[in-house]
């Protein structure tokens, strides 16, 4: 039963058990989903493979890209400079020259390649998600289970102190009607073992 409780207090925020028994399983249960480590890192997970989704869906979209170049070259040193921007450069005696260019990339058709590899990713997200839910079921389960046997260990506790009343107010009784002489000792003696029996 000790175990059990334990494995409550790691699933949720630390509280006493006082506090324990007085909070409802709706919000274990919350507190459970919000602060399991190993649900956010299914979550992450999933996260992550979406953001993947979106990377591989880009690979079909268009690429842009720009270039400027200048160059210069003086005579009278008899040096030619070369100064460009992008990816292409030119080199000449002109005294200047320059020019600028726009790169429209696009792949037309990929063989399916993109189509397959976003596919996979939607299918590794799938299963992620059942992973997660899993877990999340699994976790659910075993809070029902250890919350069902607090509530179980707290009707027994009360229904032994009811008990232990019961019969402490015996007891009393026992040992006036011993004082008087109605009993012997020994009665008293079973009503004082029965008692050390329920601690």
């Amino acid at each position: 039963m000790n175990s059990k409780i334990l494995l409550i207090t790691i699933f949720i925020i630390p509280i006493s058990i006082k506090e324990l028994c007085a909070i409802s399983y709706p919000q274990l249960k919350d507190q459970l989903i919000e602060n399991s480590k190993e649900l956010q890192i299914k979550k992450y997970n999933i996260d992550i493979e979406k953001e993947e989704l979106n990377i591989i869906d880009s690979q079909s979209y268009p690429s842009i890209s720009f270039g400027f170049n200048i160059e210069k070259s003086n005579l009278l040193e008899k040096k030619i400079t070369s100064t460009s921007v992008g990816s292409s450069s030119l080199t000449t005696d002109n005294l200047k020259k320059s020019y600028s260019y726009i790169n429209l990339n696009y792949n037309l058709y990929s063989f399916g390649r993109i189509e397959q590899k976003k596919q996979n990713q939607k299918h590794i997200i799938n299963v992620s998600s059942y992973e997660y839910c899993l877990t999340k079921k699994n976790l659910i389960l075993k809070l029902l289970e250890y919350y069902y046997n607090l509530l179980n260990s707290k009707n027994r506790i009360n229904y032994l102190l009811k008990v232990l009343d019961l019969k402490s107010k015996i007891y009393k009784n026992k040992e006036k009607l011993f004082e008087n002489g109605n009993i012997s000792k020994f009665e008293v003696s079973q009503t004082a073992i029965e008692i050390a029996e329920l601690y």
